[in-house]
């Protein structure tokens, strides 16, 4: 045999060897679901050679998106994978040994398991995580979650229903890891049934963007609320009828309809009621997306007394809420959210004020006054949102819609005093947000917020109390308020780094276009104002471990 063919035999001996030593290495992945498709996680998944089902050469747990992935080194010629878990039958499959993705397809199944009594902790913490068990605070006469949360250490929760840890508002209320609510998330609170929550969890130094995580801490804690076993995939009905009398007929009624899924969560109200609850305030925003316009003008309406507002509010109201949140993809949201509030309010208000002259007579005035004020008011948000762990997408598009119609009639001695008013409020609002972020922790920043918005209003009184000013029996004011904002920055994430010290420069273009016009009479006013912002800097951050220091240098033009 020559020295050449010995060198073929030899070469392909080592092929042949290398051959045998990958080819024993096998990466098996993909996803285990249900026939409709939603996906399990925390299922655990076994692999076995088919010749020997009992040994294991490989197991993992799935992902909180039902994916799983094992390294498989043996020569076997075909696998069994198992997946089992408690909210499952135990499903296997028969596959090639060989790299590749395959899904596991299970059906779901409910265990039957014998009564145990486990105590749970009233209150233990995971890392950044405190845990909060709910029935340890739950009382029999806690109607909503808001009632629990007061109870809780550290939590606080205000009379327009915003929520609070350790005197810090909170950014964000998840139900199950899912933004259902936005910014009203005083819905949520005031009316999903406690015996419903297992847990809420305060999230301290929850930076709500994955692709910021490491890069920029959160001050503001989150609020997360675990579901009960037996709840997700239940539709919840729950109605109240409630009637009286006192004076005239009372009536209090209320239903509240939940559906919980691991892809979507769905929550609907109807409240009304004239026993003084006040709705409005379900209605609140807590993400700080303030009206840019104001009243000029308005009636005055009897003064409220120092009293809690549900013993003076005499009202007719009626409100009605729409909720719903998708899963889209791995990381993806799509919500819905809409709302309409129609109130009446009612006052009269008495009151003598005696003064003693000098002479000593005594001056008395008496007054009455009544008000009524009739509101209607309703927003709808429809939001999307991808939270990836590099790239970071949110848009929502706002719309809100108020009037308000008041009348007040003053009777002080001989003088006989009307007044009327009526508010329009017309906003839409659009938020955009996106981060982008690699492997080495650069990248960008980008927001931007438009924001339209027109308040027309109008006062008249009567009669005319100043005439040799304002020909006519009536005063009449009539005023439209309107705005155009737009803020825009962008921004790098790192651009320059050395060991605990960061250097990040950002840009920013702000815009405000505001109009009032108002005429009384023949006086009447045209005023704008336009202010131009719009400039450079850059943030110097300073952080180790829980340490975090910032200085922003900015340089601005500005032109009024």
């Amino acid at each position: 045999m020559s020295q050449h063919t010995k060198h073929i035999i030899s070469t392909l001996s080592v092929l042949f060897l290398f051959h045998l030593t990958t080819s024993a290495q096998s990466v098996i992945n993909g996803f285990v679901r249900l026939s409709e498709g939603d996906y399990m996680d925390f299922v655990s998944v076994i692999a076995s050679p088919a010749d020997s089902p009992s040994t294991i050469i490989g197991s993992t747990f799935t992902a909180d998106d039902g994916s799983f992935s094992l390294s498989i080194d043996s020569d076997c010629d075909s696998l069994i994978l198992k997946a089992s878990g408690m909210e499952i039958s135990p499903t296997t499959i028969k596959i090639p040994n060989r790299s590749g993705s395959y899904d596991i397809i299970v059906t779901e199944r409910t265990v039957e398991l014998k009564e145990v009594v486990v105590k749970a902790k009233k209150i233990y913490s995971q890392g950044d995580t405190i845990n909060y068990n709910v029935d340890s605070f739950l009382s029999q006469s806690d109607q909503s979650i808001a009632d629990v949360l007061k109870k809780m250490p550290g939590i606080s929760v205000s009379e327009s229903g915003q929520l609070s840890y350790q005197g810090k508002p909170i950014k964000n209320l998840y139900i199950e890891g899912l933004n259902l609510m936005k910014g009203h998330y005083g819905i949520a609170t005031n009316n999903i049934d406690p015996n419903n929550i297992a847990t809420v969890q305060v999230l301290e130094n929850h930076q709500d963007i994955k692709a910021l995580k490491g890069l920029r801490p959160e001050e503001q804690a989150s609020i997360n609320l675990r579901l009960k076993e037996g709840v997700n995939g239940v539709f919840n009905l729950i109605a109240t009828l409630g009637g009286g009398y006192g004076g005239e007929g009372l009536w209090n009624n209320s239903a509240i309809a939940t559906y919980f899924r691991r892809n979507s969560q769905f929550l609907a109200t109807y409240k009304g009621n004239n026993t003084g609850e006040d709705l409005s305030q379900e209605l609140y925003s807590f993400d700080n997306d303030r009206s840019r316009t104001r009243n000029i003008s308005s009636i005055t309406m009897p003064s409220a007394p120092g009293i809690d507002k549900r013993f003076y509010y005499f009202n007719r109201s009626h409100n009605a809420t729409f909720n719903n949140v998708y899963r889209v993809g791995k990381s993806g949201e799509f919500g819905i959210n809409a709302a309409y509030l129609n109130d009446r309010d009612t006052r009269r208000n008495y009151s003598a004020t005696t003064n003693y002259l000098p002479d000593g007579d005594l001056n008395r005035v008496d007054e009455l006054m009544d008000g009524k004020a009739r509101m209607q008011k309703a927003y709808g948000d429809l939001t999307y949102m991808n939270n990836g762990d590099e790239n970071y997408l949110k848009e929502q598009l706002k719309f809100d819609w108020s009037t308000t119609r008041a009348d007040s009639r003053i009777l002080a001695e001989s003088d006989d005093i009307t007044q009327a008013g009526k508010t329009d409020t017309y906003r839409l609002l659009n938020k955009l947000h996106l981060t982008r972020r690699n492997s080495a922790n650069r990248g960008f920043e980008i927001a931007s917020l438009v924001n339209l918005e027109k308040r027309p209003h109008s006062l008249s009184v009567s009669p005319n109390l100043f005439s040799n000013i304002v020909v006519g029996d009536m005063l009449h004011q009539s005023v439209d308020f309107r705005n155009l904002s737009t803020e825009n920055s962008a921004g790098l994430l790192s651009s320059f780094k050395i060991g605990n010290f960061t250097l990040h420069p950002s840009v920013i273009l702000n815009y405000h276009h505001n109009s009032l016009r108002s005429r009384l009479d023949a006086m009447c006013n045209d005023l704008s104002l336009d202010n131009l912002d719009t400039g450079i800097g850059a943030e110097a951050v300073f952080s180790i471990r829980k340490i975090h220091a910032s200085l922003y240098m900015p340089v601005k033009y500005r032109l009024f």
